[in-house]
């Protein structure tokens, strides 16, 4: 049998020098989008409807979030809707949200107030 020059020991070693630089490689990904999506749901209950809604558009309608995330964003630009006084598109946030997940009952009892306050 021929020898190869590397024994086993070495070779696992640089095996995982790959990994460990693939790793390190990937960091920086894995954390900048782990930023943005806590920068987004700060924004989705920040206080201002205007970047409230901005946030919670872009957490509700893109296909990041697992359901139930995207509820809370829907009920969240709901109450930014409601603040502002646009009742109707408060509601059909509202409704979405129920739509996801019909056991959340905020969202019910928030679509409840806007339908009340409707003009």
């Amino acid at each position: 049998m021929r020898d190869s020059g590397v024994n086993e020991a070495d070779a696992g070693y640089d095996s995982s020098l790959v990994v460990l630089a693939m790793t390190t490689a990937l960091a920086p990904v894995w954390s900048q989008s782990s930023i943005r999506k806590d920068q987004g749901w700060r924004g989705c209950a920040n206080g201002d409807p205007d970047i409230e809604i901005a946030s919670c558009t872009t957490l509700a309608e893109g296909d990041a979030e697992p359901p139930g995330h995207r509820t809370i964003a829907f009920n969240n630009r709901g109450n930014a809707y409601f603040a502002k006084g646009d009742f109707d598109r408060a509601i059909e946030d509202y409704s979405h949200a129920i739509r996801l997940s019909p056991q959340f009952n905020a969202a019910f009892n928030n679509r409840a107030n806007a339908y009340g306050r409707q003009a």
